[in-house]
């Protein structure tokens, strides 16, 4: 940990001043394992904060505050063309970045005062405590697993909605210190309202814009941690083990893979969709089971196995049709496609030969 300026007897440390001077590299090292939690943020937030595939963010992206300016979403819009996640979360006012282990370097969280603009980097004294304690880190992850929860995934469709509000907006561009926390109850039960029914879309199965069909083992030795990750999203979700599943309501499915991070970070990125072939014996076969086409939403790591060993966790919706890694080669060679298990399909043809198999399922675009 040389680089953050922690060692054996050093688990935090304080930046401050410029601060995304020092944070900028420190990110660009790390850009596909980071998941960030920064309310507002200015038009060259993508380059202060340079995340790719496999990294997510929250933010507040409300019509309020885009229309005052805090939030640009021309940022938002770089990010979700860079095959990032982007979350939008009324009331956030939080600034924390949690960078999860690579080869070359452990976890850390920094936590503090600085939103992501021009002003904060150039002439806002800001204060930020860089950690790399196992605890704090723990929870931070809990912590952005719960916002994540409760946000709603913004889409390239409506970003560029906001990218219009933003700019038609003749509100003058804000200091970073103001921002719209003050509102009057009838905007904070409009907000609330719109949360809502939010909340209530994302119950919705979104189709696929990203699809892998990729083999997998099941996860027979789970650790506890692991388990207690699984129930924390089962209840979050209202859904249940893959065991016990029952169609009409979604289940949790777990997998390990211990492969190179960057294969994986692409492939389980936050967000793809994935048909998740149980292997048997350490390799696919035509009659084996094929999971239906669920999202990655969280990974967890376990820094006590050895090897060290990263959990990914899907939402799936139950299906009535029982489906193997035949039927969906099958049905991709009636279209002229042979299945590649270590492709991301796009195409809308492909994927949906592919959801074809699941005929009872809706998905619906975002």
């Amino acid at each position: 940990m040389d680089n953050l300026g922690l060692g054996t007897n050093r688990t935090a440390r304080l930046l401050t001043g410029s601060v995304w001077t020092q944070l900028t590299p420190l990110i660009a090292a790390r850009q596909h394992s980071v998941t960030a939690a920064i309310a507002y943020l200015g038009a060259d937030a993508h380059t202060y904060l340079p995340l790719r595939s496999g990294s997510s963010i929250i933010v507040d992206a409300t019509v309020r505050a885009v229309e005052q300016k805090s939030t640009n979403p021309h940022s938002l819009l770089a990010w979700l063309k860079a095959d990032v996640r982007v979350y939008s979360l009324p009331h956030l006012h939080a600034k924390m970045l949690l960078c999860e282990a690579t080869d070359d370097s452990d976890a850390f969280v920094a936590v503090g005062s600085a939103n992501v603009s021009q002003r904060s980097k150039s002439m806002l004294q800001e204060a930020v405590v860089l950690t790399d304690s196992p605890d704090t880190i723990d929870e931070a992850r809990s912590c952005l697993v719960d916002w994540k929860q409760r946000a709603t995934p913004l889409t390239i469709a409506r970003v560029r909605e906001l990218c219009d509000i933003f700019d038609q907006s003749t509100v003058n561009l804000p200091d970073d210190e103001q921002s719209p926390d003050e509102q009057s109850s009838d905007e904070q039960s409009s907000d609330e309202q719109s949360s809502d029914e939010q909340t209530n879309e994302a119950h919705q199965w979104p189709r696929p814009s990203k699809l892998f069909v990729t083999q997998v083992s099941a996860t027979d030795d789970m650790s506890a941690e692991a388990e207690f990750e699984r129930d924390l999203l089962i209840e979050k979700h209202d859904a249940t083990t893959e065991e016990n599943a029952t169609v009409g309501k979604p289940y949790i499915a777990v997998f390990w893979n211990d492969r190179d991070r960057k294969t994986t970070g692409d492939v389980y990125a936050e967000g793809n969709h994935v048909v998740l072939v149980w292997k048997v014996r350490g390799r696919a076969k035509r009659r084996c089971s094929a999971s239906e086409p669920g999202q990655v939403i969280h990974k967890w790591i376990d820094y006590d196995a050895a090897p060290e060993r990263t959990y990914f966790y899907v939402l799936v919706p139950r299906s009535t049709a029982e489906v193997t890694y035949g039927d969906i080669a099958d049905g991709l060679d009636a279209i002229g496609v042979t299945l590649d298990d270590d492709i991301g399909y796009l195409r809308r043809s492909v994927i949906d030969a592919v959801l074809a198999q699941w005929p009872d399922l809706e998905f619906v675009a975002g």
